[in-house]
């Protein structure tokens, strides 16, 4: 922001289907998603590396447990999840296709601190970014339950129209993104 005063940089968080449909209608003008982009008239460019990670409280009976989740453990536990719409749940469920039928999601809810808190009160169990509990987890207030028969892994893209003007912001954002660590 230095570097282009007077500019004003307007951030909205929205789930991946949402955050398509803006770039799509010409309402952002660069967009970041954690799923996938199937549009076909937009550009997209992977520009991080991520893994989901399932999360409880140190206190719950199957983190206390101690050892890795079974695909009966996952389709009988309760679920505080990621919205439809979101490249977080697609991911999961992604992972989980096949394998469960049918999970006890009984949360959805629209944003990740949202479903870190509901995982704090013992409300269930979440599946989140390895990157957004890395500070809770390292303070003992999360742990990660493992599940080694689930591939969670997932790309952050950003995204944008090719017809769209590309402003110097932008084109300042995008150089960022690509500069950041991977």
């Amino acid at each position: 922001m230095r570097e282009h005063p007077g500019t004003e940089l307007n951030l909205r968080l929205r789930n991946t289907h949402q955050v398509v449909e803006a770039v799509l209608n010409y309402d952002a003008e660069l967009g970041l998603i954690e799923g996938d982009c199937h549009a076909p008239r937009l550009m997209s460019q992977t520009w991080r590396e991520d893994e989901l990670v399932v999360v409880a409280p140190p206190s719950h009976p199957l983190a206390v447990r101690g050892v890795a989740l079974s695909d009966e453990d996952l389709a009988t536990a309760d679920w505080i999840l990621r919205e439809g719409g979101s490249g977080t749940r697609a991911v999961f469920e992604r992972a989980l296709h096949g394998r469960i039928e049918r999970l006890k999601v009984r949360m959805e809810l629209g944003q990740h601190e949202a479903i870190k808190q509901a995982v704090f009160a013992g409300l269930g169990l979440g599946c989140l970014s390895g990157l957004s509990v890395a500070a809770e987890i390292a303070r003992g207030e999360l742990v990660v339950l493992a599940t080694p028969q689930l591939n969670l892994k997932r790309r952050f893209s950003m995204l944008w129209h090719p017809e769209r003007y590309r402003s110097p912001l932008w084109q300042a954002v995008k150089v960022y993104l690509e500069a950041s660590p991977r």
